[in-house]
């Protein structure tokens, strides 16, 4: 019951924070008005899609541009909403503790942000180069991602790396579907 506790307890911040930051974003040069009571509706492209491997990179960058040593980040959870049928998403959460600080590294086509954390991360910390990438993930359940996305016109609403496994979630037809593979080698497991 712990682990569905604290399932609940991380969607929930990730859902709150994202309709609080809808909109959002760190660079610079925006096209459109900022400010209260506009926001851009400009429609997404898959182009706008960010891949796991570029959040990574840009934490890491964000850190090593600082003067600090990225290795002092440890990962205890990854996710992903409205990820596409090559695995890449709209935005990436990278949740880690610095000097057991806990805190969340959002990332999106607009940007990041850095969230300060007061909750429980997972337990198992994540080694990005030992778990698969979603992309490789998809690719080895190609008919898999093809029913549950539509043949690349649905998304897949959540892709979570916790606790060792990938956990996937979709929503159609008013069902929810979720999904659990071992994060290393891809096989699919019964929930935990």
């Amino acid at each position: 019951m712990r682990y569905s506790f604290l399932h609940l307890t991380i969607i929930f911040s990730i859902i709150l924070v994202s309709a609080i930051l809808s909109g959002c974003s760190t660079n610079q040069g925006s096209s459109f008005p900022e400010g209260e009571g506009f926001s851009d509706i400009t429609p997404r492209e898959d182009s706008e899609r960010v891949r796991l491997v570029d959040a990574l990179t840009a934490l890491d960058d964000l850190y090593s541009s600082e003067g600090r040593n990225s290795s002092l980040i440890h990962i205890y959870y990854i996710g992903g909403v409205s990820i596409d049928s090559k695995g890449s998403a709209d935005r990436w959460w990278i949740g880690g503790r610095e000097d057991q600080n806990p805190f969340f590294f959002v990332y999106s086509a607009n940007g990041y942000k850095i969230l300060h954390y007061n909750g429980i991360l997972p337990s198992q910390e994540i080694n990005p180069d030992n778990v698969l990438s979603p992309e490789e993930l998809f690719r080895q359940r190609p008919l898999l991602i093809q029913d549950l996305t539509n043949g690349g016109e649905r998304e897949i609403s959540a892709l979570e790396i916790r606790e060792g496994s990938y956990i996937m979630t979709c929503h159609s037809d008013n069902k929810v579907r979720v999904f659990f593979f071992d994060a290393v080698t891809g096989i699919e497991t019964s929930q935990k």
